[in-house]
């Protein structure tokens, strides 16, 4: 279903927004009433969005966190399933590859368990792995694990200078 110019393609709505400055897409979470389980690419100079631009999440699950690559096709989503999923947003969705990077979550605002955080560094997206005491990291370009870190305590933030 089309909408009018400047409306969403249905009767969903967006919460969070991410851009990237090289990119020509903002990348934004998109539901009705919760949870959200699509993603929506946004385009400034489209004069209407499509169904086209909607990515239902895989699994039936909640986008929960995600990240827009430096370039801004990539997409990176942390799902609490334990999965990262990576998708191209252009030109059109799909999604590239997945990995159990850390075990399922509650990735409810507010959740009493310990809850994982995913950032992006250059081309790289780093995931915390608080349960067993990690920060992994996986390869945006070669889509392959990198480094599998231990670290004293529990990694719950993980902080980007902007790359």
């Amino acid at each position: 279903m089309e909408g009018s110019p400047g409306s969403y393609p249905d009767d969903r709505r967006v919460s969070t927004i991410k851009a990237r400055k090289e990119g020509q897409y903002l990348i934004a979470n998109y539901a009705n009433n919760g949870p959200y389980d699509a993603l929506i690419r946004i385009d400034p100079k489209a004069a209407e969005l499509t169904s086209a631009d909607v990515f239902q999440v895989p699994g039936g699950q909640a986008v929960c966190q995600f990240e827009a690559a430096s370039h801004g096709k990539r997409v990176v989503n942390l799902t609490a399933d334990g999965r990262l999923r990576v998708y191209d947003s252009a030109p059109e969705w799909k999604q590239v590859v997945q990995f159990d990077a850390v075990p399922a979550f509650d990735c409810a605002s507010g959740a009493r368990t310990p809850t994982p955080a995913l950032t992006l560094v250059g081309e790289s997206a780093l995931v915390s792995d608080p349960v067993n005491k990690r920060i992994r990291e996986y390869s945006l370009g070669s889509l392959h694990q990198g480094l599998d870190l231990p670290v004293d305590g529990l990694p719950a933030n993980l902080a980007s200078g902007g790359g």
